[in-house]
């Protein structure tokens, strides 16, 4: 029995060690790509903007050029004076004014009206009665006898319009608009008050006339636009004077222009 155990030893030492089993070998595989979703996107980068309104300033088109050209055409213009600095007589002139546009900022035309008179609200007429004075409206007798009459106006006048622009309503209706400066050339007939003493009756005389003044229009379309001038008249006799006018209108534009 003891000698069996030597033998089994030296058996068990020159055996080949066994080996331990081995795992099988994986095959090479490359790391699965990651997701597009894990790398963040432009859009997941950025939050989304919110909705907003469109601005009052991308309603409103830019001014590029002038909408509706006025070069070589002719303009019709009826229209109405109302004098504003007479402290006795308010006259008020139905007139027609005709023109013609040499470029889109030259102008040169024609104006004439008549003169209606009345009198101012300020003035009255006083007569002394057997109850004390008495006083009213003047008659047309006495209206005859304020100085400040006007019986007619014809002028010639140029227009230089170096300004051009728009003005949005209420950020819906756009209106187009310039503004000029105006120099006329002309007569007006005035008429002469009776002296105090009688000795003198009411006349009439025509008087040269400077108009200087300053008007806009506004464009409602291609051939129709409202105008509105104020002017200063300066008569030269009988003796030197002015008198401030305001005149509005409705210009009707004609032909077909030059873009």
């Amino acid at each position: 029995m003891t000698a069996r155990i030597p033998v089994l030893l030296v058996l068990l030492a020159g055996a080949p060690a066994l080996a331990a089993p081995q795992p099988a070998p994986r095959a090479a595989t490359s790391a699965p790509p990651r997701a597009a979703a894990d790398s963040p996107s432009k859009e997941e980068a950025a939050p989304a903007e919110e909705a907003r309104p469109p601005s009052l300033e991308s309603r409103i088109p830019p001014v590029s050029g002038q909408a509706f050209t006025t070069s070589g055409r002719f303009e019709l213009t009826p229209g109405l004076g109302l004098s504003l600095n007479d402290p006795f007589v308010q006259k008020f002139i139905p007139e027609l004014a005709l023109g013609y546009h040499l470029s889109q900022s030259l102008y040169l035309g024609l104006r004439g009206g008549y003169a209606l008179s009345t009198f101012s609200g300020v003035v009255s007429a006083c007569s002394e009665t057997g109850s004390g004075p008495s006083c009213g409206p003047p008659s047309a007798t006495q209206l005859g006898q304020l100085p400040g009459q006007m019986s007619f106006m014809c002028f010639v006048e140029a227009g230089w319009s170096p300004i051009y622009g728009k003005v949005s309503l209420f950020a819906e209706k756009v209106i187009h608009f310039d503004f000029s400066a105006l120099l006329g050339v002309g007569a007006i007939g005035i008429g002469t008050p009776a002296s105090p003493d009688g000795t003198v009756s009411a006349g009439s005389t025509i008087s040269p006339a400077l108009g200087p003044g300053l008007g806009e229009r506004l464009f409602f379309g291609e051939h129709v636009a409202l105008e509105a001038e104020l002017r200063d008249y300066v008569l030269l006799s009988p003796s030197l004077t002015t008198q401030l006018m305001f005149h509005v209108g409705l210009a009707f534009l004609m032909g077909g222009g030059q873009g």
